[in-house]
């Protein structure tokens, strides 16, 4: 993602919970192949990436992207 500057689709995503009222949210699910653009200019794309497992694990991790050209 942090490479193409893309967000892959979803996979199985045919509808979403209606209880989200996502007209009023900061949020837009991934139907499609979308461009990742920069909330804020300047400011490297963030992301959260979570994991949970059978037996009740969960891990979380933030990543944030590398530039080269950072001053």
């Amino acid at each position: 993602m942090f490479q193409n500057k893309e967000i892959p689709p979803t996979i199985n995503l045919e509808q979403v919970n209606p209880v989200i009222d996502f007209d009023n949210l900061a949020l837009e699910p991934a139907w499609k192949l979308m461009d990742w653009k920069k909330e804020i200019e300047g400011e490297p794309r963030r992301a959260g990436v979570s994991s949970f497992g059978f037996g009740g694990t969960n891990a979380h991790i933030l990543l944030e992207e590398y530039e080269k050209n950072q001053i």
